[in-house]
């Protein structure tokens, strides 16, 4: 008889339950931490591209050039792109296994 077809006492039942809720219970503080960490990592990059918005306008101011203001539809795709390669950024920094060493060099 195959583990497939066999059916669960009360007790197994019970015990493969407060097995998952074990399980469960030890993973919940990883959980929350890592749901922190994204939204961190979230405002960080929203803030950046809010930046790059005052930049570009005082950009635009200094130059004297009459620009037509981003339609929503624009800036929600400039978000999202911004969105994308703030999170491709993160990606990239947690699959790169030996942090980078960062060292001053004396040149003669």
């Amino acid at each position: 008889m195959s583990n497939e077809n066999k059916e669960m006492s009360p007790e197994e039942i019970e015990a493969k339950r407060k097995e998952f809720v074990k399980f469960y219970e030890e993973e919940l503080p990883l959980l929350r931490l890592r749901a922190e960490y994204e939204k961190k990592l979230t405002k960080i990059a929203e803030a950046r591209f809010q930046r790059l918005q005052i930049q570009m306008a005082e950009a635009q101011m200094m130059t004297g050039m009459d620009v037509e203001e981003p339609s929503e539809e624009e800036i929600k795709s400039m978000q999202d792109a911004f969105k994308q390669a703030a999170e491709e950024e993160i990606k990239s920094k947690k699959s790169s296994k030996t942090p980078k060493k960062r060292t001053l060099q004396k040149h003669n």
